[in-house]
């Protein structure tokens, strides 16, 4: 060992590129409280919940210690809805041009809304209740769930299936072709027929003209591998005629990992995509953002009376922007937290606007294999996903891309070198990760190649991961170990036999000394190796 540091075998590769990179993680770190008052703490475990950022923590404080409807109510509810639009999907945050334009909630051209939850587990299980209530789902439809989902994204679709009787589909991590009880015992999830199997690694194989839902991942919590969510809506788009609707979770990959092309075209982008910001650095708020048609069709009509002066009669009329809102949001919406999501956009520009100034340029990056160093992104799947802002028009998109781009930098050097030193340590060390089984058809992978989430999720052929993280803690390194809310069938699927995994959940506010000083105190664990 050197310095209490791996043996250079035992090291990532381009080590030495990453101490070259210049990566000014102090200025980051002075944005967020929790570093100043807990300065020697590692935390690693943003993926229960990030720490937050002092613009968001002060405008949440600013909106409680002055509550003035008038001036935080519904006008901070539409900005909110406007800050996560150019988080998520990079849209300008222009300021409104006129005091109609700022008090408009019911823009009838806007093709995409934001609905506001209390987190993402609610939205999910309001819109799985609409879709029954609103006959969208009938007896003999197909609902096709991931196996590698989140809890919170698996039992609504189960209840739901279960209301207006559906069939259950599961699309496996692995190819096993065994059955298996659903997570609710529900009857209808495991039968099939010769052309349409209940299960199966391809979801080809599992989407019919009859499926009306395909539950999935962005990313796991506990893989961490990314989803081509663009070629599985194309797909399912094409495979269905448009009547099949792609509903995302992208709780775990908001924060790191998402792009303005993946909200492009309506083809190749989700009906529906959620996320909680206490996740990506701010407030307890769930987001929802929906397509228009797609919340229309849970939406009931309105009917209005059409009288003249020789007749009378009622016709339906499509529900208003503001009517499908306040069909979701029941209710006072939490305006303070709707504060802080606006400063969150504010944390976006101020990061932006630090790393343009004698930083590494966005043109510089590109993610890269752990394992070669090489670049890992095709030259196809670069051009759609990786945009590079357009610089100097002074919209709100451009500091997100550009902000969005240097954390990726930084958060893929960190999870490189922790990767390279955890898959060196094999056999004793399992990473839980994507098998590469997962895929959209045949000859069509699933995931995006060789890229993933700062996440790392590990079991220890010899000590049990409870004890793992017992020992990480006493060394001031924040982490867990549990089944963090995934499936029963994805263990089974993985062969994973400890009753939990560890997970190391990184952000772009942690450092490469704080890996090192990680990977020094998994090395004094006894019997961590046998050498």
């Amino acid at each position: 060992e050197n310095g209490g540091l791996p043996t250079e075998e035992r090291r990532s590769p381009r080590d030495d590129d990453d101490d070259d990179a210049a990566l000014d993680s102090s200025f980051v770190r002075s944005r967020f409280p929790y570093f100043a008052t807990n300065p020697d703490d590692i935390f690693f475990e943003s993926g229960g919940g990030s720490q937050v950022p002092d613009a968001v923590a002060n405008a949440v404080h600013a909106a409680l210690s002055h509550r003035d409807r008038s001036v935080v109510g519904a006008t901070c509810l539409r900005r909110a809805r406007r800050a996560v639009a150019s988080l998520l999907m990079g849209r300008p945050s222009s300021t409104p041009r006129n005091e109609k334009e700022e008090n408009d909630d019911d823009d009838e051209d806007d093709d995409r809304l934001v609905m506001m939850g209390s987190n993402a587990t609610s939205l999910l299980d309001l819109l799985a209740r609409k879709y029954c209530e609103s006959g969208v789902l009938a007896p003999g439809d197909e609902i096709v769930v991931a196996s590698e989902n989140h809890l919170a994204h698996v039992h609504p679709w189960l209840r739901a299936a279960e209301t207006s009787g559906c069939q259950v589909k599961w699309w496996t991590l692995t190819d096993t072709n065994e059955t298996h009880p659903d997570e609710n015992n529900n009857s209808n999830t495991n039968v099939s027929t010769p052309s349409s199997p209940s299960e199966s690694s391809l979801l080809s194989e599992l989407v019919t003209d009859r499926t009306r839902i395909v539950a999935v991942s962005h990313a796991s919590n506990i893989l961490g591998g990314i989803r081509d969510i663009a070629s599985v809506c194309s797909f399912v788009h094409a495979a269905t005629n448009g009547y099949g609707r792609v509903v995302v979770d992208g709780v775990a990959a908001a924060p790191h990992w998402l792009s303005k092309s993946v909200f492009l075209d309506g083809t190749t982008s989700p009906d529906w995509y959620v996320v909680s910001l206490h996740k990506m650095y701010g407030p307890h708020l769930g987001c929802l953002l929906g397509k228009r048609d797609a919340a229309a069709e849970l939406s009931p009509a309105t009917s209005i009376s059409t009288s003249s002066s020789s007749s009378s009669s009622r016709k339906d009329v499509a529900a208003t922007t503001l009517e499908i809102y306040k069909s979701w949001e029941l209710g006072t919406v939490n305006y303070e937290a709707c504060a802080g999501a606006c400063a969150l956009e504010e944390y976006f520009r101020i990061l932006s606007n630090h790393v343009s100034v004698g930083e590494r340029s966005h043109s510089d990056w590109q993610p890269t294999n752990e394992r070669t160093g090489e670049s890992s992104i095709d030259d196809d799947y670069r051009q759609r996903e990786a945009v590079p802002p357009t610089e100097g028009n002074g919209e709100v998109s451009s500091t997100v891309d550009a902000a969005r781009t240097w954390i990726r930098t930084v958060e893929d050097r960190l999870i490189r070198r922790l990767l390279g030193y955890l898959r060196n340590c094999a056999p004793d060390v399992r990473i839980i990760e994507d098998v590469k089984e997962m895929k959209i058809t045949p000859t069509q992978h699933s995931n995006v190649e060789n890229t993933r989430l700062p996440i790392v999720s590990f079991v220890h052929a010899r000590i049990p991961s409870r004890d793992i993280v017992q020992h990480c803690r006493k060394n001031g390194i924040i982490c867990r170990s549990c089944k963090f809310l995934s499936t029963e069938r994805l263990w089974r699927e993985l062969s994973i036999e400890d009753e939990g995994v560890v997970r190391f959940s990184l952000a772009h506010y942690n450092t490469l000394d704080e890996v090192d000083r990680t990977i020094r105190a998994l090395e004094s664990l006894d019997d961590w190796t046998m050498l």
